[in-house]
């Protein structure tokens, strides 16, 4: 997948830039509408990178698995991730979301599960206790950009991985 990195632009860090842009971008499965969750903003103080990782500007070659961790919670998953030496991926999730539109109307929970963005932390209730997660709710028809808890498992739920090419 080719992934976009941008930079620092006036003062919006280049992570938050481009976190909202592919928000922006992103097109909800037909007959869905988007919704971001008020509490999950792109500001320093409501949005950062986990431990250990940095944003780096530019335009690269990853391979993204968005089965990885399958049922881990994303604490979890970052703990093994480590171990194994792989990086969880962040705004990629985003990315795969735009650059692979029916990737959103297969997540079933089983075969295909949502997606964690567990290499970023979500700023909530006094700590950084949340990532940020993309789900489709069809009884609402939205496809979702939410925070969820950091520490909890969930068996129709995974953790993207990236690797540089």
């Amino acid at each position: 997948m080719l992934a976009v990195y941008l930079p620092d632009q006036k003062r919006k860090k280049g992570l938050h830039r481009t976190f909202d842009e592919l928000w922006e971008l992103i097109e909800a499965p037909e007959g869905f509408t988007k919704n971001r969750w008020d509490d999950l903003k792109a500001f320093a103080k409501l949005l950062r990178q986990a431990q250990g990782y940095e944003h780096t500007p530019g335009i690269r070659w990853v391979t993204f698995d968005p089965n990885a961790y399958y049922g881990l919670s994303p604490e979890q998953a970052l703990l093994q991730s480590q171990v194994d030496g792989i990086q969880l991926a962040g705004v990629e999730v985003l990315m795969a979301a735009l650059l692979f539109p029916e990737w959103a109307q297969s997540w079933d929970g089983k075969s295909s599960p949502c997606p964690h963005l567990s290499g970023l932390q979500n700023y909530w209730n006094g700590a950084w206790s949340h990532v940020p997660v993309l789900f489709r709710w069809d009884p609402d028809y939205q496809l979702k950009l939410s925070g969820d808890w950091a520490t909890g498992a969930n068996p129709e739920w995974a953790s993207p991985t990236v690797r540089q090419c």
